[in-house]
């Protein structure tokens, strides 16, 4: 991280975030076409393989998950944050899902602490996202909130009814 002046008390930090796209196999992942990212338990597989190979995992971090119309990973951009914070804004999820020619998309971020259910943060986000994106034709799948050291570990929106 670069620090930076800014406008408040604390120095700003510039953070170097990476964009992907899923053009061949991933040696933590396999071939990226054998997953159906609608699926929460493979979303989540997924992302452990990348969060286990890419991250460092005792920080919060975030990540979109783009798939094409038939659900198959196409690619994945990702923010990473602080030991128990992470912030993104929804525009930046959609701008990646924009750029990566996404037809849907799946948002995964983890909580450290290995406490997976979503705190009223993580809920308003889901929210602006899930209206933000009918707005431009693209699906939100799910979130999920993963617990890095064990894949059963999953809070899926989707599947408890906060993402319709």
């Amino acid at each position: 991280m670069t620090p930076y002046a800014s406008v408040g008390k604390e120095p700003a930090y510039s953070i170097k975030i990476k964009t992907f796209r899923v053009t061949e196999n991933v040696p933590a992942l396999g071939t990226p076409y054998q997953y159906n990212m609608a699926n929460p338990h493979e979303a989540a597989v997924v992302a452990h393989g990348v969060w286990n190979a890419a991250f460092d995992l005792d920080r919060e971090s975030i990540a979109v998950f783009t798939c094409n119309g038939r659900n198959d990973l196409t690619g994945f951009r990702a923010w990473h944050g602080t030991i128990d914070f992470s912030t993104v804004y929804p525009r930046e999820i959609l701008e990646a899902c924009l750029r990566l020619s996404a037809s849907g998309f799946v948002v995964v971020h983890n909580h450290p602490s290995g406490d997976t259910m979503p705190s009223q943060a993580d809920i308003n986000i889901t929210e602006h996202l899930q209206t933000a994106a009918r707005c431009l034709g693209l699906r939100f799948l799910d979130h999920l909130i993963i617990e890095v050291s064990n894949v059963e570990n999953v809070y899926s929106f989707r599947s408890n009814g906060l993402l319709t």
